[in-house]
């Protein structure tokens, strides 16, 4: 009877990715001329959960099974698993005799082959049997010296041997190497190994696990860290959830923290090789791992910090690799899996702890120069703290923590927080003051206040102009970020905190904070009023005031774009290089250049400063802009999600917006919503921005009146602020549905206005909107031809590909350019704009290229959209059919796709494993 088919009752979802390797099992198990099959595979690759499915199948299709886990206790007697094997067979005469008689000692080769008959022919006669051996690496030695004459008296039988075995990083110092090697030689036995999961293997094991998404980052630390096999990989995802390092946004899960695992229980499956060492032993291996992965630690270096003997370290280490717990390549240890290091560094005493951090920075010192020790070790003195008198220890700290403040928020707070416990005075101020700034940088916005407020409480009046500055610029910004309306109404009515002969740091802090709360107008009236008082404060207060009031102008109309970036360039150029967060007012900078889509204008901006470091919002932009929305993209809203910068000004609501617009495009109208929705409870600076995205989410789902409604309200909450940055966008949409409405006088007073704001903010976008405005309002040739002109030379294939489309609706755009825009939206996964502009090309008799793949984009829109929950209906309006065309597609969708419900066919789209076969 053949068993090689795998039915369905497999338990496909515990096999995490296995499943082809138990289709292996049971065509092996069908051949009679491979009665042996060893199941290599790594600690925790799912060796067990392959041999439960593989017993399931058997016993669905009536095969006799007899099935045992070899233990480490086996090992240390003789015919422990063969008394066990004749156990489950209920105790055979001949077999039992000739076990009595072999009693404690090792078989000759003759004793070997009359015990492998007895077997085998006990075995034979049971006809169709499957021997089911778990953990066959702790087979005693006279059992495995039976396993190879019991092989060849099974050759053309009907009896299976099936026996797992771990893999070993060094095989040829496994007892059993030899006997494995030796059978497959001889052709008596076939090794199938479990490969480590695969990128979407491990995604799928995720899902199941944390019901969402898992971002890139998070799949490949995971991977990482449990060596691509299932059970390390869900512990230690266990155990980062355990400590908060996971947060879930947009239904996509993401790593917070990647220093938060907490100290593994003892009863923890990554210690089962550590468990049952003795203490001396368990204090080497994890004093090695504290040292991991310096590439000085050695047995010297452990047996400096553990103080104990290198004869006893070298012996310990010896042993590990040996059962496989290290690793050893050109003299580097490593464990198995990489986050057993992590898992015993963090069972380290403090003391010992903190004296191995102390003899790792001491060799990591000798053997380099400060800037060149590795992050690492400076990580394991910050984890391990400082002990009294240890100054140098908290300066390098310190030091270093200021080096990588802009580039590594995170690392950075974690460091200085290790330094500014141990320094007094002005030392500590100073730490002080950079701890705030790696907590706000880091997105720890409460721990940024908490931390300026004990800063003014610790430190004596006054502190210098730059200084001050600074700590207000955090607080506030810091406030602004937590919502705190109230706080930032009170600094505007009495910033009490600074002294009244100060009156240039106070004009600025009032300033700054009247901006956060979007009253650009009076903070800009401020700003020119007393220009006189704060200019003169020179340094980091007057570049502050300076972008401040260029900033304010910006939003208001009042300065063009090619005028904000050369402002922007001569403050770059000069440097105020005495300014404490001159780069961080240049990535302010930067965030009202992205605002209003000027991708020329910021990347001139980042070539003259080449050491800007960019925060995730940033990134998100510069990618959207530019028409990269892979895998940068997603890393991007990977640093979002975790607060890895803080963006100070605007940039949050324009990548919001963004990843709203890019959700709708990619057919997921519900996420665009939820997204809208979270930046709205945000507070946005620039709401009308989203009041435009929310007006186009709602025309593609047929509200018309709730589109223009949005535009209005949009439009009337600029003027009440005297915004003007951004509001070409919605005098366009209201004159194309004007349009749509007939209402061609509407749509030409909104054109006059979209004109009216390009020419205000002169950027080539405002320009673009005001030229597809005119057109729609007028139907002059001459503005279409020209907005092609100009999109052609953006270099920002979204904003092409949507004027081209825009324009195309209204008869203006060639053939080649809809075949431009198709191409361009089929790059950026902009798969429902791309079936409407289908729809269109077929209206005008344009060919569509590739067949095969329109069915399949076809295929995959709907089943987003289905998984979006939407209705047959919504769906039919959406792709512009019928919705007796979409039931019917469905039925044919969930047929061809083997989904058998809109849930499972939710959960192959949210995984990644969504496929159809697709036929032309």
């Amino acid at each position: 009877m053949s068993v090689s088919k795998v039915q369905d009752a497999a338990p496909r979802e515990r096999l995490a990715g296995q499943q082809r390797v138990l289709g292996k099992l049971l065509s092996a198990v069908d051949d009679s001329q491979t009665p042996l099959v060893l199941l290599a595979g790594a600690a925790g690759s799912g060796r067990t959960s392959v041999l439960t499915a593989l017993s399931a199948q058997l016993r669905s299709q009536q095969v006799p099974v007899i099935r045992l886990r070899a233990t480490y206790l086996d090992g240390q007697t003789w015919w422990g698993v063969l008394n066990r094997v004749n156990s489950e067979l209920n105790e055979p005469a001949e077999v039992t005799r000739l076990l009595a008689h072999l009693l404690s000692e090792p078989p000759s080769p003759t004793q070997a082959d009359w015990l492998a008959s007895a077997l085998g022919e006990v075995l034979t006669a049971r006809g169709k049997c499957v021997v089911l051996i778990d953990d066959a690496q702790y087979v005693d030695p006279a059992t495995r010296a039976v396993l190879e004459p019991l092989a060849r008296r099974l050759l053309d039988s009907q009896v299976t041997l099936v026996c797992t075995i771990r893999d070993h990083p060094r095989p040829s110092t496994w007892a059993g190497h030899t006997v494995a090697s030796g059978l497959v030689r001889s052709r008596s036995a076939a090794v199938l190994r479990i490969a480590p999961l695969t990128a979407a293997e491990t995604t799928s094991l995720l899902v199941e696990k944390l019901e969402a998404r898992p971002a890139r980052r998070l799949v490949e630390e995971i991977s990482r860290l449990g060596t691509g096999a299932p059970g390390p990989m869900l512990e230690v995802t266990e155990l980062y959830r355990n400590v908060g390092a996971l947060c879930v946004a947009d239904g996509t899960a993401h790593l917070a923290s990647r220093h938060a695992l907490p100290r593994v229980p003892d009863d923890s499956p990554l210690l089962v090789g550590v468990r049952y060492l003795p203490k001396s032993a368990q204090q080497v291996l994890m004093t090695l791992a504290a040292l991991h992965p310096f590439d000085g630690a050695d047995v010297a270096l452990a047996a400096e910090a553990t103080g104990i003997s290198a004869d006893y370290v070298a012996k310990v280490v010896a042993a590990a690799v040996s059962t496989g717990l290290l690793s050893l390549h050109r003299g580097q240890f490593g464990f198995r899996p990489p986050v057993l290091a992590d898992a015993l560094a963090s069972r380290l005493m403090p003391y010992a702890r903190l004296r191995a951090a102390q003899v790792l920075l001491n060799a990591a010192q000798r053997s380099s120069s400060i800037d060149q020790v590795p992050a690492f070790v400076y990580d394991r003195i910050a984890e391990a703290g400082l002990a009294a008198g240890c100054s140098k220890s908290a300066s390098l700290l310190l030091q270093r923590g200021i080096a990588v403040l802009a580039y590594e928020p995170d690392r950075a707070r974690r460091w200085i927080g290790a330094a500014a416990t141990h320094f007094r005075g002005a030392q500590r101020w100073r730490a002080l003051l950079a701890l705030a700034a790696a907590h706000w940088l880091a997105g720890n916005w409460q721990d940024a206040i908490e931390t300026i407020t004990t800063l003014k409480q610790e430190t004596p009046r006054p502190l210098p102009p730059d200084l001050l500055l600074a700590a207000e610029i955090i607080q506030i910004t810091s406030l602004d970020s937590l919502d705190d309306t109230d706080a930032l109404n009170k600094i505007v009515a009495d910033p009490a905190d600074l002294p009244a002969d100060r009156s240039a740091q106070r004009i600025v802090t009032v300033a700054l904070a009247l901006h956060c709360l979007g009253r650009c107008s009076e903070s800009s009236q401020l700003l020119e009023s007393t220009w006189s008082t704060w200019t003169a404060g020179g340094g980091s207060t007057a570049g502050t005031g300076g972008f401040l009031q260029h900033a304010n102008d910006f939003l208001l109309g009042h300065r063009t774009t090619s005028a904000y970036l050369e402002h922007c360039q001569i403050s770059t150029a000069h440097g105020d290089g005495k300014a404490d967060f001159h780069t961080l007012r240049t990535g302010s900078e930067l965030d009202l250049l992205l605002a209003a889509e000027d991708l020329v204008g910021a990347r001139t901006l980042l070539a003259a400063s080449d050491s800007l470091p960019l925060t995730g919002p940033h990134k998100a932009l510069l990618c959207f802009l530019s028409g990269d929305w892979g895998d940068q993209l997603d890393d991007a809203r990977d640093d979002i999600a975790t607060n890895t910068a803080s963006a100070p000004i605007l940039a949050y609501d324009t990548a919001h917006r963004a990843f709203a617009q890019i959700e709708m495009l990619r057919a997921r109208p519900s996420r665009a919503r939820d997204l809208l929705d979270r930046a709205r409870g945000a507070r946005p600076k620039l709401s009308h921005l989203l009041d435009s995205t929310e007006s186009d989410l709602l025309h593609m789902l047929g509200d018309r009146s709730g589109a223009a409604e949005s535009l209005r309200r949009g439009l009337e909450s600029a003027a009440s602020t005297g915004l003007v940055l951004g509001t070409d966008r919605l005098w366009l949409r209201l004159a194309e549905l004007s349009r749509a409405d007939g209402d061609m006088a509407q749509a030409q007073r909104c054109a006059i206005q979209c004109g009216r704001v390009a020419e205000k903010v002169g950027s080539d976008v405002a320009r673009l909107n005001h030229l597809i405005a005119k057109f729609t309002a007028t139907d002059d040739p001459a503005d279409a031809a020209e907005a092609l002109r100009l999109s052609s030379r953006l270099d920002q294939p979204f904003a092409r590909a949507q004027t081209v489309f825009r324009l195309s609706q209204l008869g203006a755009a060639s053939k080649n350019e809809i075949l431009e825009a198709y191409e361009i939206y089929g790059s950026l996964g902009a798969l429902l704009p791309r079936a409407n502009l289908r729809r269109l090309m077929r209206e005008r008799k344009i060919p569509v290229p590739g067949r095969k793949e329109t069915v399949a984009e076809q295929q995959f829109v709907l089943a987003t959209l289905v998984t979006e929950g939407m209705s047959n209906r919504e769906i039919a309006y959406l792709l512009h059919d019928t919705e007796k065309s979409v039931e019917s597609r469905l039925s044919r969708l969930f047929k061809q796709s083997g989904h058998r419900s809109r849930v499972g066919l939710a959960t192959a789209i949210l995984t990644g494993a969504f496929t159809a076969d697709v036929k032309p």
